[in-house]
């Protein structure tokens, strides 16, 4: 390649760079400018201190004025409020911000005369008022009014500063952490109670045995934890106060004195939560009463009777054994006519089947299988003979009696301690029976 040639293509590299180099630089101040032009603002006093709100609309008015650090409503001062949505509201008015001019134009047309007027006022005596109309066609926002002038805002100015003082009540229950509970009590008229607790053990895998099933079942049982928050803990959580009642009568009027269902919780820091569900209130509601609110409120069912409605059998484990061997003392057998006792010394690591030492590895193993049984279903039918019998001793001083009886060609009948549970595969008894009885 010839001098001049290489010079020459070095010259057009060096073009071609320079190029998108200009080319890139241009498209970034390009965007700028648009970002620039799409965020104007008509109020940009982001360190005013904001000390008063007044809001009206057609259907409610009223006035937030400060009491120490906390915003209180004039008048009533006892109503609890979310004090982040109303610092939010007053950031977007006192920084207003808007996507397009519209101009002067027929208020009726965008909503504007049936709109929401916040007022906030600093405490230098300064008014910032914005007044939220009709939403934009497509989702894309709202109208606003803000000295003679209507204007496209984006949607979250829209949303949060277009509600009626009611709206900034607090309406959460009594706080706990969900993630951290010492215990959770949920009493349902004509069910049995349910009493969750921290397993003490610990959780025996990812996503079980966290928690236990203390009440509600036959025995305690480990807790699937995915099952626990889809049938009672998301439901839970998502209980607010819809419609207020300040002045309330007395507690048979919405059937407190006879709940339809009542949810106590605690967590590890001592936070309680007490929510009392009473009566029908119109529909797709009910009256319900938290712990430390003055107000009765009423509920969506939705969440309510899916907490009501939850199934035992659909959050706990569905092994009939989880706990390993090492935290038991005995184990007994029983398998058509064949009976074994096996005693286990987990402190010097051996195992006793009758009276004789036996490989602690061969019964680890068998009662793999034994914790593999699991259950299948609920029970349909009635149960026919034993055909096998497992009675377990554990390190803690409780016992438990797992019976297997026979059901039909497919399926076993089983009890925990004298009361039916489930059933289980017939394939799944007969192999351990087997292993029973050629041990």
């Amino acid at each position: 390649m010839s001098k001049q040639l290489r010079n020459l293509i070095i010259g057009v590299i060096v073009l071609v760079v320079a190029a998108g180099a200009y080319f890139a630089v241009s498209s970034r101040k390009t965007e700028e400018e648009k970002q620039e032009q799409t965020a104007q603002n008509i109020y940009n006093d982001s360190k005013a201190n904001i000390v008063e709100i007044e809001i009206s609309s057609p259907s409610e008015s009223g006035k937030f004025v400060k009491n120490g650090a906390d915003w209180v409503i004039e008048g009533k001062e006892n109503i609890e409020l979310s004090q982040i949505n109303i610092d939010r509201a007053a950031t977007y008015v006192k920084t207003f911000a808007y996507d397009k001019e519209i101009g002067e134009g027929d208020e009726a047309e965008y909503g504007i005369d049936k709109g929401v007027t916040f007022t906030a006022v600093s405490d230098e005596g300064k008014e910032y008022t914005v007044t939220i109309g009709d939403e934009i066609m497509g989702d894309s926002g709202y109208y606003a009014l803000v000295e003679g002038k209507i204007y496209a805002v984006s949607k979250d100015l829209g949303e949060a500063v277009k509600k009626n003082i009611s709206d900034y009540r607090d309406r959460n229950p009594s706080y706990v952490d969900y993630s951290q509970i010492s215990t959770m009590t949920v009493q349902r008229q004509g069910k049995d109670t349910i009493v969750i607790e921290p397993n003490p053990d610990g959780e025996i895998e990812d996503g079980l045995g966290e928690y236990i099933l203390a009440e509600g079942f036959v025995c305690p049982m480990p807790v699937v934890t995915d099952a626990l928050s889809e049938n009672i803990g998301s439901p839970l959580y998502e209980i607010t106060a819809q419609k207020f009642i300040d002045e309330p009568e007395s507690d048979e009027t919405y059937g407190f004195d006879k709940p339809y269902m009542q949810i106590d919780t605690k967590d590890t820091q001592g936070y309680e939560c007490g929510i009392i569900v009473g009566n029908e209130a119109e529909n797709g509601y009910r009256y319900a009463k938290f712990s430390g609110k003055d107000y009765v409120c009423t509920v969506s069912t939705e969440k309510t009777d899916k907490i009501y409605n939850a199934d035992v059998f659909d959050i706990i484990s569905k092994y009939y054994v989880n706990t390993p061997f090492t935290k038991t003392t005995s184990v007994t057998l029983t398998a058509e006519g064949t009976s074994h006792v096996f005693t286990v010394d987990s402190s010097n690591a051996k195992v006793f089947k009758d009276n004789a030492e036996t490989s602690a590895e061969d019964f680890s193993k068998l009662y793999g299988k034994l914790a593999s049984l699991t259950m299948d279903g609920k029970p349909q039918k009635d149960f026919g003979e034993s055909v096998l019998m497992a009675e377990i001793s554990y390190s803690d001083g409780t016992k438990e009696k797992i019976e297997f009886f026979g059901c039909d060609d497919n399926y076993c009948g089983a009890e925990i301690n004298g009361e039916k549970v489930a059933v289980t595969g017939k394939k799944m008894v007969d192999e351990f029976i087997n292993s029973v009885k050629n041990y």
